[in-house]
């Protein structure tokens, strides 16, 4: 049944004329092995694909998960589970996003990924944001910053001090707005961010 399913995603027509990237991975995908490696590379062609076919990026997430689980491969379906998330997200499927997300932050805590839980946390509260929840939104922006800066990803610190500043702008409280958008911007330029900083300047 798996290899029935993986067969009927992968060529599928909607699958075909796509980018080169998700070409390539199309094609190693239907010769890959009943392992970890053939996750990453599942995991890798789900991640491409939710910017281009939102439905077939959740098909093949819900197949990387089948895998990864007859695998106890946590650390690959933790991430199957957030780009599950992604992808529903983006589709309006609000509710069913978080529940992607809150069964990656079970496995990545398993684990211990605290820099792969600091990214859910952020894409919880960005759904939280997306339903007006904003307090909710605010504790899982906190929980994402805080395990950030433990870590001293700076990187992710100035994401995390954007998605303060967008949230307080959403919410008409712009003086909190310009402070993190600031604050971003000024942790941006010191880690040459170029791409970030371009965000943060339109911001």
């Amino acid at each position: 049944m798996y290899k029935l399913f993986l067969f009927c995603v992968l060529f599928s027509p909607l699958l075909r004329s796509q980018t080169p990237v998700i070409d390539s991975l199309r094609n190693a995908a239907a010769i890959i092995k009943k392992d970890t490696a053939g996750v990453n590379t599942l995991n890798e062609l789900a991640y491409e694909l939710s910017f281009e076919n939102l439905q077939q990026a959740d098909s093949f997430c819900r197949v990387t998960i089948q895998l990864a689980t007859q695998l106890n491969f946590y650390k690959g379906r933790s991430s199957a589970y957030n780009t599950l998330g992604n992808s529903l997200s983006d589709m309006g499927k609000q509710q069913e996003a978080l529940d992607a997300y809150f069964l990656s932050v079970k496995d990545k805590s398993l684990i211990n990924d605290r820099k792969g839980l600091a990214t859910v946390y952020s894409n919880i509260g960005i759904v939280y944001k997306q339903l007006s929840k904003t307090e909710k939104a605010l504790q899982y922006y906190r929980k994402s910053l805080q395990t950030r800066i433990e870590l001293k990803d700076e990187k992710g610190i100035g994401d995390s001090y954007n998605n303060f500043g967008s949230l307080y702008r959403d919410a008409g409280k712009y003086d909190s707005a310009v402070f993190y958008h600031t604050k971003a911007l000024q942790t941006r330029l010191q880690i040459n961010d170029s791409v970030g900083v371009g965000y943060s300047y339109n911001n």
